[in-house]
């Protein structure tokens, strides 16, 4: 059977205001909306993100809130099984870095309420 995957280009839907960067927790949420990732990760079995190179940075807010809720239901190995990301690479280091330090953090709120 062949996989069923999802594109989402991301400049299609940033705004125009972002010409190099892409920044804001508010405006990643924006977008996750936009792209409808919850029923998306439900129906598709990749997802794939497309970065335009004009964009030369992507701050860790923006991933968090595009991303976070993602890696919370999913956590990061199956995350990565999921998503792609086609961009350039000092933005893939930037994704891969967030990743990291969001589920450590995740562990962290895993093991304070199993405290409880």
């Amino acid at each position: 059977m062949e996989e069923k995957k999802y594109v989402v280009n991301l400049g299609e839907t940033l705004p125009e205001s972002f010409t190099i960067a892409i920044y804001g927790k508010k405006e990643g949420k924006k977008q996750r909306r936009i792209w409808k990732l919850d029923k998306v990760e439900k129906n598709y079995d990749n997802i794939e993100i497309n970065i335009d190179p004009v964009y030369e940075f992507m701050s860790v807010s923006f991933i968090q809130g595009m991303f976070s809720k993602s890696i919370e239901k999913m956590g990061k190995e199956e995350f990565y099984k999921k998503y792609s990301f086609v961009c350039d690479e000092h933005i893939k280091e930037t994704i891969a870095n967030e990743m990291m330090f969001m589920d450590i953090n995740l562990c962290d709120v895993k093991t304070n309420k199993k405290k409880k």
